[in-house]
């Protein structure tokens, strides 16, 4: 993938799951800000079995 297609929600939730799994974690508590915090919020609804977030410190339009 190129360009703005890399940036892509559901890329950037799976980055986070892919991340815990090379870590050998099965859960966290992810803080996010501005994207991060989207991140955040995405992650914790896509898949509530990783844990908790919180993305207080975004902007949620």
């Amino acid at each position: 993938m190129t360009g703005s297609r890399r940036y892509d929600m559901s890329r950037l939730v799976l980055d986070v799951v892919e991340a815990l799994a090379h870590w050998r974690r099965q859960k966290c508590l992810l803080v996010g800000h501005d994207w991060g915090g989207m991140v955040a919020w995405h992650l914790a609804a896509a898949h509530p079995e990783v844990g908790g977030a919180r993305p207080g410190w975004s902007d949620v339009d």
